[in-house]
C-alpha cells in the first residue's frame, strides 16, 4: 500500500491523530520484548514466522508449559455488536495513525469477503472530497475495500454471541487454524483484552495454533469446506494422516452421547448439552452422567483439552446435583475450573453473570452443601427431640401400667 495514499485516505478521516515522526513498521521476528499493552509474554516464549502456505505465523522458541498466559492484547479496532452502518467502521479507521493503519494493511484476508457493490457507495463518497480525482481516487477506494476485508477476515467476537462487539486484534491475528489446537483466545472483559493462553504442553518450534470452526460439531468434510472459504486447507492430525478414521469415528460417538441423535428412543428436547446442539439427552440423571463421562473421556482421547471439556464437566456436575452426589458435583466443578484456568487465567469476574464462570458454580455448591447441613443438623435435632418425646411417652406408659 503506498504511503503517499495513506497519508491521503487518513487526512481525510474525522479526528484523525497523525504522528509526523511515525516510522513505517518493520516486522521484527521475537515478540517477547513488546509492551505488555500489547502482549503479556514472559521473555520471548514465540516469535513470528514466515510459514509456506499460510503467511506470518507464530512459533514457539522454547518448550511451553499447560496454561501459559502467551499473550494479552487490545483491540486496534472496535465496532459495537449494534453497530450496522459503514458509517462507523470508517469511523474507526480514521482513529488509526499512520503507522497502525500500514500495520493493519499487512494482515491476510479474503477478497471476495466484501460486497462489490459497496466500491460504488465508497467512489461517490470519496469523490467528494477536493483531493481526490484520478489515480488518487481509485487508490483510495482500493485501499478502504482492502481494510474493510482485512477487518471483515480477522475481526473476531469479544465475548459470548459479541457481546462486547468484535475487534480486530494485530498480533492474535497471526494465529493459523488447526482442528488439533494448542492455544485457545478470548475476550477478557474483566481486563478489557483478549487474551491467549496455552490448552497444553507446546514444543519449541511448534506453531501456535488455534481453531476457526466447530472442531466436534462438524465432521472433517464439513470443516474442510468451512475452511474453504478462508482460502485455508487443513493437514492436523484430525484432518490428514494415519489418525484421522479413528479421530472421525470418536468425534461421531461424542456428537451422538451429547445429542442423543443416534439413540432408537425420542428424548425430550434439551436446549443445552455439553456444548453441542441438542436433539436430546436421556431424562434419567444416572444414564446422563453415564454419557457425559464418556464424552470427556472421548474429548481427552481426541487431545481436546481446552474450552470443549468445560460445559461437559459443568454438564455432569448437574446430574450429580440431581443424583444427590454433592461430593461428586464438587469434583467435577473443581475440573471445569481447572480447565478455565489453563484457557482463561483467573481474571474472570465477568462470568459471575448465570454462574457462566466455574469458581461462581462452586460457590453455588458450596452454598448449597452449607444450607443441606444445616438442613440435616435441623433435622437430627427435631428427631432428636421427638426421640425424647417418645421415651418419656413409653416411660410414662410403663409407669402406669406397672401400678
Amino acid at each position: 500500500m503506498d504511503n503517499h495514499i495513506v497519508e491521503k485516505v487518513l487526512r481525510d478521516m474525522d479526528g484523525i491523530r497523525i504522528d509526523s515522526g511515525a516510522q513505517t513498521e518493520t516486522e521484527t521476528d521475537s515478540v517477547g520484548e513488546l509492551d505488555h499493552d500489547d502482549t503479556s509474554n514472559q521473555g520471548a516464549l514465540f516469535e513470528i514466522r514466515l510459514c509456506p502456505g499460510k503467511g506470518l505465523s507464530l512459533f514457539a522458541v522454547t518448550d511451553i508449559a499447560r496454561g501459559t498466559w502467551l499473550i494479552a492484547e487490545n483491540a486496534l479496532i472496535v465496532v459495537p455488536s449494534y453497530a450496522q452502518d459503514l458509517k462507523h467502521l470508517w469511523k474507526e479507521f480514521g482513529k488509526l495513525t499512520p503507522q497502525q493503519y500500514v500495520q493493519m494493511g499487512d494482515l491476510s484476508y479474503v477478497s471476495g469477503i466484501i460486497n462489490p457493490s459497496l466500491q460504488g457507495y465508497i467512489r461517490r463518497r470519496l469523490s467528494t472530497r477536493r483531493q481526490y480525482g484520478g489515480p488518487a481516487l481509485d487508490g483510495a477506494v482500493k485501499d478502504e475495500m482492502q481494510m474493510r476485508a482485512i477487518f471483515s477476515t480477522n475481526a473476531v467476537a469479544m465475548g459470548m454471541e459479541s457481546r462486547y462487539g468484535r475487534g480486530l486484534f494485530l498480533l492474535s491475528s497471526r494465529l493459523n487454524h488447526s482442528c488439533v489446537p494448542n492455544v485457545f483466545q478470548d475476550y477478557n472483559a474483566t481486563l478489557g483484552v483478549t487474551t491467549v493462553h496455552a490448552t497444553r504442553a507446546i514444543k519449541e518450534g511448534e506453531e501456535l495454533t488455534l481453531s476457526y470452526c466447530q472442531h466436534v460439531r462438524n465432521d472433517r468434510k464439513e470443516r474442510a469446506e468451512v475452511l474453504a472459504f478462508w482460502k485455508f486447507k487443513c493437514d492436523c492430525p484430525a484432518c490428514k494422516g494415519p489418525e484421522v478414521a479413528e479421530r472421525e469415528r470418536r468425534r461421531q460417538k461424542i456428537v451422538e452421547l451429547a445429542t442423543g441423535e443416534s439413540s432408537k428412543q425420542h428424548y425430550r428436547l434439551a436446549k443445552y448439552d455439553l456444548g453441542l446442539p441438542t436433539y436430546g439427552t436421556p431424562s434419567n440423571p444416572s444414564k446422563a452422567l453415564r454419557w457425559g463421562e464418556e464424552v470427556i473421556l472421548l474429548l481427552k482421547q481426541q487431545g481436546l483439552e481446552d474450552m470443549e471439556l468445560a460445559p461437559a464437566y459443568r454438564k455432569c456436575s448437574k446430574y450429580c446435583v440431581q443424583l444427590g452426589q454433592l461430593e461428586k458435583a464438587m469434583a467435577y466443578a473443581r475440573k471445569e475450573l481447572e480447565v478455565q484456568r489453563y484457557c482463561l487465567g483467573t481474571e474472570t469476574a465477568h462470568m459471575e453473570k448465570d454462574m457462566e464462570g466455574a469458581e461462581f458454580w462452586i460457590k453455588h455448591l458450596e452454598q448449597t452443601a452449607e444450607k443441606d447441613r444445616v438442613k440435616i443438623a435441623m433435622n437430627q435435632k427435631r428427631t432428636k427431640k421427638e426421640d425424647k418425646r417418645a421415651e418419656k411417652k413409653a416411660a410414662k406408659k410403663a409407669a402406669k401400667g406397672g401400678r
